[in-house]
């Protein structure tokens, strides 16, 4: 794991609506770790499959787009 990609629980449940069960990206999505309490989601993953979940959200949901690529540029400064 290089990064963890932190979403608002309300753009994580939005965005798991609209995606298919058997993508690689459901799958990323179901082994976060939702923490309903704080409102927030993480999702451990390696940079390059980052890269790629950003690609995919900005057409499905730019606002968890937009909390992806925080999380992104937030670790790469780091």
């Amino acid at each position: 794991m290089d990064i963890v990609l932190y979403i608002p629980v309300e753009r994580y449940d939005d965005l798991l609506k609209k995606i298919k069960v058997k993508s690689r990206e459901y799958i990323l999505m179901k082994d976060a770790i939702v923490n309903r309490d704080q409102g927030v989601v993480e999702i451990p993953c390696e940079m390059e499959t980052a890269k790629q979940f950003l690609e995919f959200a900005n057409f499905l949901d730019p606002e968890a787009a937009a909390s992806i690529k925080k999380s992104i540029i937030r670790q790469r400064a780091i």
